[in-house]
Formats: structure tokens, sequence, C-alpha cells
């Protein structure tokens, strides 16, 4: 990949990769029953409600989940990679199962990181401004409560010491190492630096 193709990639997988955040946040929001009139969730939904209406007439919701949401960031991912694989001088038709398997695998490294930074968020937040009526800290609190919520159920009662946040780590951990394996399988590279798990198609360059 030439420079100009390499600084093209930049920004278009750059700009691609944040608003397939967006959609991807609106769908955990709902998952984690957050606050629909917060100011954040408010933005996100003004975002991205444009692009996501004309897929919510043709995908219905399913147990009370937008799966129209995440079909379309699994589009966007798609996008990404294809354009990734022709700036690249290779034909995408050559590989199509392991470029849905890479867009697969993007979307749901994109909802680990989305849970690995709500839960270190806040677990900064409860010592920092445990009382916080930002917005934004309101949010991080309402995503990472369902996560923690399964392991409180069933891990001891320690007073004001809360390690469930640990058991999530370590299952967001088992859930990464099982990405990696599976990419392995179709020359998808899978990375990650602590619980920031990065993806990327280094077939393309054969």
């Amino acid at each position: 990949m030439n420079a100009a193709a390499d600084i093209i990639n930049y920004i278009s997988t750059t700009l691609i990769g944040v608003y397939s955040l967006l959609v991807l946040l609106r769908f955990v929001f709902q998952w984690a029953k957050a606050d629909f009139f917060n100011p954040v969730s408010q933005g996100i939904v003004k975002a991205t409600t444009p692009v996501l209406n004309p897929f919510r007439r043709l995908i219905p919701g399913f147990a009370g989940l937008d799966i129209a949401a995440l079909v379309l960031v699994l589009l966007l991912n798609l996008i990404s990679v294809i354009i990734t694989i022709l700036l690249a001088g290779s034909n995408p038709l050559a590989i199509p199962l392991s470029i849905a398997v890479c867009a697969v695998l993007k979307t749901l490294a994109s909802l680990i990181n989305i849970a690995s930074f709500s839960l270190i968020a806040g677990i900064i937040l409860s010592f920092a401004a445990p009382m916080s009526n930002n917005p934004l800290a309101i949010l991080i609190n309402q995503i990472s409560a369902p996560l923690s919520a399964p392991f409180r159920k069933i891990l001891p009662d320690l007073g004001p010491i809360d390690i469930s946040p640990i058991f999530v780590f370590l299952a967001l951990g088992v859930l990464i190492k099982l990405l990696a394996i599976i990419g392995m399988q179709f020359g998808i590279g899978v990375g990650n630096v602590w619980l920031f798990v990065i993806v990327g198609l280094p077939a393309i360059a054969l």
C-alpha cells in the first residue's frame, strides 16, 4: 500500500470506525436500559437515526433490542475491510469468507472494548466521583452495572469491596482468546493490549 493509499485508508477506516462505534453504543445503551433522555445518549441517537431508520424498517427488533443497529455495524465494518483490501491492491472476491468473519470479529471486538472501558471508567468514578451527576458518568455506570450484576449474585458479600469487575475482566479476556483462535483460522490477526482489542486482516497482503 503506497503512502496516498495508506492515508486514504486511515481516513476512511477512522471515519467509518467512529460512526460504527456510535451505532454500537446506541445498541449497548438499549441493552443496558440506559437513560434514553440523557444528553449524551440523545446526541448519539440524533447522529445515528438518519442512517439507521431505513434498516429498522426492514429488520425487526428482537427481545427489545435494535437488531438493525447490529446489522448496520456489521455492514460498516464490512465496507471498512473491503476498502482496506482494495487500497492494498488485492481482490476482495478472493477471500469473501475471511472478509465476512473479519467484519464479525471487528464488531465483537468493539463490544468487548466498550465493556472493558466502561468497567475501567466505572471503577475510577467509584473512587473519584461516586455521586457524580455528570451525564457521561451516569451512562458509564448504567453500562457497567449489568456486566457485573451476574457475578455479584454468586460472589460473597465483602461489604464496600466489590470484586465482581475482576471476574468480568477474566470473562472478557477469555472472549479475546476465543476471537484470536477463530481469527487464526481465517488469517485474521486479533491482538490486544490488556483488554483493548484490535482486529486486522493480514491475509490481504498475500
